[in-house]
């Protein structure tokens, strides 16, 4: 069952709610906060204070109703089998949209924080999270490796499933290590999308040679 207003997320949208407000009452009116930070951590992008707080809610809001609609319709009327998932991604994505906005509320302030380096860690963090979590998957048109190696055989989803798991969290520690020891700026940029991009890319090839080895063996 996807529990949309779990007690956790109910608490994660409580402080979202109350970074938001505190974000109004403690920046000072009409004066723009920053909502985009370049690869050298300097701010490149602005926006006036009001809309600014309140893009990010707006934001996460419309990310719910999308999960939702997937959900309710795109999930081929198996939607208990994205469960296990979709059960940790909520929350993972409301904690992280939560950070970012505490980031904007703390800058605008005038409080110094290293923002980039902060969302890096988040990732990495939210990497770790779901690469626990991938291993409990069920086949299912909503989330994980939807492939059609992973789709036609329950079998090579559990497999390709438990190997994107763990390179997911082998990644996940060494992106927060990066996040940690390198500076901001390209390379920081390039571990973290190494990070997301090299366990997802390896998990496909290893559901494609998966696939392979058994086709040959049935045969």
């Amino acid at each position: 069952m996807i529990r949309f207003f779990s007690p956790l997320n109910l608490v994660l949208l409580a402080l979202l709610a109350a970074v938001t407000i505190a974000g109004f009452l403690l920046t000072p009116a009409g004066v723009p906060l920053a909502v985009h930070w370049g690869l050298n951590g300097e701010v490149d992008g602005t926006l006036p204070r009001d809309l600014a707080l309140l893009g990010l809610p707006v934001v996460l809001a419309l990310i719910w109703g999308v999960l939702w609609l997937a959900m309710r319709y795109g999930s081929g009327g198996r939607p208990e089998a994205a469960a296990s998932v979709m059960n940790v991604v909520i929350p993972a994505i409301t904690g992280l949209l939560l950070l970012v906005q505490a980031l904007v509320v703390l800058t605008g302030m005038g409080i110094a924080v290293n923002v980039v380096q902060a969302v890096v860690i988040g990732m990495a963090v939210l990497q770790i999270v779901l690469g626990n979590v991938m291993p409990k998957s069920q086949p299912n048109w909503i989330a994980g490796i939807r492939i059609n190696s992973t789709l036609s055989d329950p079998a090579n989803w559990t497999a390709t499933h438990r190997f994107a798991g763990l390179l997911l969290i082998v990644a996940g520690v060494l992106l927060l290590a990066a996040a940690l020891l390198l500076p901001v700026g390209v390379w920081l940029l390039v571990a973290a999308l190494a990070a997301w991009l090299l366990p997802l890319g390896l998990a496909a090839a290893y559901s494609q040679r998966f696939a392979h080895t058994h086709q040959r063996t049935a045969s």
